[in-house]
């Protein structure tokens, strides 16, 4: 089952930011928020809380961010165009 780019997006902002921002910060709970309910205005919201963080708490967050989702095999077989979501083999 293919798993939508923008929700992995908001599923590695989430998990990165419990870790590195505290469970308790705004953005941790604007990420799990955008991840629980997916919507237009909580992925705002979340987007606007990682703006507001120190700049290089931000980098760090961002590269680790994308550090996950570059090794998210799933997420690499998804997005070929001939990968059909039942026959990877993954």
């Amino acid at each position: 089952m293919k798993t939508d780019p923008t929700l992995r997006f908001f599923k590695a902002l989430s998990e990165t930011s419990k870790r590195l921002a505290g469970a308790d910060s705004d953005l941790a709970e604007a990420a799990a928020e955008a991840v629980s309910d997916p919507t237009p205005a909580n992925f705002v919201r979340a987007q606007e809380q990682l703006a507001h963080v120190e700049e290089d708490l931000r980098a760090q967050i961002l590269r680790d961010v994308h550090r996950h989702m570059s090794r998210d095999i799933s997420a690499i077989w998804d997005s070929m165009r001939t990968a059909t979501g039942t026959d990877r083999p993954n």
